[in-house]
């Protein structure tokens, strides 16, 4: 099995029961409690998504790293000749900059990158905001990004009517 190089046990967020199995964590660092509360919630927000949804997510688990670095290293036990990961990596001295609807945000995005396997930037606002609307039904995209990111899902959304995304837009 393979391990991250400095681990340190940390408490780790409240991972919802629904995603058992689904969603590992590891450190190189103690994780902030704001940051571990901030993740429990977005978890059940993902969790809840998932279950509306009624949808499952691949069978390799989602690693997340959380380090006091902007980098990390992880390192093969015998008799591994290689590893296949899923990863998240969050950088604790970035995650701690955040207010606190920024720090939902960085958290659910990544997530919601690999969950639902959107890898386009913009559209994955989108889905962001709908995940986060389960923690808080009265979010908006303009509570969540920059006013450059809500005209840039405006415009994504007229380039793409044929995807619901109007009713996410401000009115």
């Amino acid at each position: 099995m393979s391990y991250l190089v400095n681990f340190v046990p940390s408490p780790a967020p409240v991972l919802d029961p629904r995603l058992r199995g689904r969603i590992v964590f590891c450190s190189d660092a103690q994780i902030p409690q704001e940051i571990n509360l901030a993740l429990s919630l977005v978890l059940v927000a993902v969790a809840d998504q998932l279950e509306k949804e009624n949808r499952l997510f691949g069978d390799t688990p989602i690693t997340c790293i959380f380090s006091n670095s902007d980098s990390f290293t992880i390192a093969l036990n015998e008799p591994e000749q290689a590893v296949c990961m899923r990863i998240i990596f969050y950088p604790l001295s970035r995650l701690c900059r955040l207010g606190a609807n920024q720090l939902l945000t960085s958290l659910a995005e990544e997530l919601c990158h690999l969950i639902w396997d959107i890898p386009d930037e913009t559209l994955v606002n989108f889905k962001v905001l709908e995940v986060l609307r389960n923690l808080r039904p009265q979010f908006s995209l303009a509570d969540l990004y920059s006013a450059a990111e809500v005209e840039a899902c405006a415009q994504y959304a007229q380039e793409h009517p044929n995807l619901p995304l109007s009713e996410l837009l401000p009115g």
